[in-house]
């Protein structure tokens, strides 16, 4: 490997190489044309990472702003008051709920269209993350409002039982979003 090196490259003096560099802008102990392609590629290669970092972190963006937008439009539903039935109003934010927690990983799953990753197994980690955090936004969302908004406003009442019936809608909407889902997935993908 060192008599290659030797071959390939010219030593000079490390305080001169940069200056002609600088100036020339040709790295003059490059002394072989396979040495000067496999420097080609090597620029190629630092745009390359460039175009995937930028990749990466743009769809990482989209989907920390689709997490937000999604906790911010369940906070807004919740806080506007309604004039529909009251019935209607109770399963309106389980269903959005729901329906948010079911169609924004659909989006997840097209980020890996344009992420490219060496292994098969590498688009799994970034996926879970952005479905944890998407849950973990939701969930933080419903919590504040639960504990601080309906605590506090809601005198007639005990604020335990309407947080655990709100609760209880929750997982019923989401159990049969996810029954749907299932059922939709399997039979209508064959």
């Amino acid at each position: 490997m060192a008599s290659t090196f030797k071959k390939n490259y010219v030593l000079a003096d490390p305080a001169s190489s940069s200056a002609w560099q600088l100036l020339c802008s040709w790295d003059f102990s490059i002394t072989n044309e396979r040495a000067v392609k496999q420097r080609k590629s090597s620029n190629n290669n630092f745009w390359e990472f460039i175009y995937r970092f930028g990749v990466y972190l743009g769809s990482w963006l989209l989907s920390t702003s689709l997490a937000v937008g999604c906790a911010a439009s369940i906070y807004f539903l919740y806080a506007t008051n309604w004039s529909l039935l009251q019935e209607a109003e109770t399963l309106l934010v389980p269903f959005v709920v729901s329906l948010m927690n079911m169609v924004i990983p659909l989006f997840y799953s097209l980020f890996n269209k344009f992420e490219h990753y060496s292994t098969p197994i590498l688009p799994f980690f970034p996926y879970t993350c952005r479905n944890v955090l998407l849950r973990m936004f939701i969930l933080g969302v419903l919590c504040y409002y639960w504990m601080n908004e309906v605590s506090f406003h809601v005198f007639p009442q005990c604020w335990e039982s309407m947080v655990g019936q709100a609760l209880y809608r929750l997982v019923i909407v989401d159990f049969l979003f996810l029954m749907l889902g299932s059922f939709f997935g399997e039979f209508l993908s064959k």
